[in-house]
């Protein structure tokens, strides 16, 4: 159990230092509407949220629940909630995670490609007076 601790708090620590810092700035510049400066931190974060799931999803796909309870007390071991076992439980499991892959890349693909939220172009008028 010590080695899937040890790997989840490297997510953790991302999280912690990346992604709630952005939370904030993002919901300053997205509930106004219309400001262009939140582009690059919505990028950032649906980005970074995007490939924190990625190992998530693959540790619910891949991981071996099943030994990770071979070191408890045998009474410990029934009360412990080990994990999905069988695919429908993990198909389960990774249906409640999906949603947080899906929005994030959403959110980069609308940032990236929405004229509302790209640069502004300079106008012919301030190309004239350089």
């Amino acid at each position: 159990m010590m080695h899937i601790v040890a790997k989840s708090s490297n997510v953790l620590i991302s999280d912690c230092g990346c992604q709630m810092p952005i939370d904030d700035h993002c919901l300053c510049g997205v509930c106004p509407g219309g400001c262009r400066w939140i582009r690059i931190p919505a990028i950032i974060y649906g980005s970074h949220v995007a490939t924190t799931l990625i190992p998530i999803l693959f540790q619910i796909m891949t991981a071996d629940f099943s030994s990770d309870t071979c070191h408890m007390e045998p009474a410990t071991v029934a009360a412990a909630a080990a994990g999905p076992v069988t695919l429908s439980e993990r198909l389960s499991l990774a249906a409640v995670y999906v949603p947080y892959l899906v929005v994030p890349l959403l959110l980069v693909l609308y940032m990236l490609t929405s004229e509302h939220y790209l640069p502004s172009k300079p106008s012919q008028r301030s190309l004239k007076q350089q």
